[in-house]
């Protein structure tokens, strides 16, 4: 049950169904964001005029044992899925611009995109990170641990994706055993 919810929450994102998605954030996420901010946080990350963000292709790699501490079940997942960013094409004034001035805008967006690869691979742990200069877009693989949270460790499950940059908050919701598992 708690892969097929997993799934059901991360179609959600990809489907841009953001009330949702929403829904499937453990409490103490919305004690901190209300439900709106995190879909405005969603809706500003999904439908960004100038980098269309996709992503698709989720995989659980790894399912650790359900196990309940205090009150609650806890169930570790390794997660992988595929991210795609397609940047918006300069319109003609914009490219007519760039011709004026002898700058290739190609080349000015692949130069963007090299200073921004450091700073993706930190922020998402991957070395699996592409650019094609033809359609100006990024894809990449990010791999990361997603935490459950049910009350019954049966259904109602609420999940927390945690880049290994957030432990910090990771620690506040997720048990530490859960965590070092």
């Amino acid at each position: 049950e708690v892969n097929l919810q997993y799934y059901d929450f991360f179609n959600s994102m990809k489907d841009k169904n953001f009330e949702k998605t929403a829904n499937y954030f453990p409490d103490k996420i919305t004690e901190i964001v209300t439900k709106q901010e995190l879909i405005d946080g969603f809706e500003m990350m999904f439908n960004n005029p100038d980098a269309l963000l996709q992503i698709y292709n989720p995989k659980i790699i790894e399912q650790k044992k359900i196990q309940k501490i205090d009150d609650l079940y806890y169930c570790a997942l390794n997660t992988s899925y595929i991210m795609a960013f397609k940047f918006k094409v300069p319109n003609e004034n914009d490219i007519k611009d760039f011709e004026e001035l002898q700058i290739d805008h190609k080349y000015i967006r692949k130069m963007q995109i090299e200073k921004m690869r450091p700073m993706m691979k930190e922020l998402y742990k991957t070395e699996d990170f592409e650019y094609n200069d033809e359609n100006q877009s990024i894809k990449m693989t990010v791999q990361h641990w997603t935490y459950g949270i049910s009350k019954n460790g049966r259904n109602n499950w609420k999940f927390l994706m945690l880049s290994p940059n957030m432990k910090e908050l990771a620690s506040e919701i997720i048990p530490e055993s859960i965590i070092k598992e």
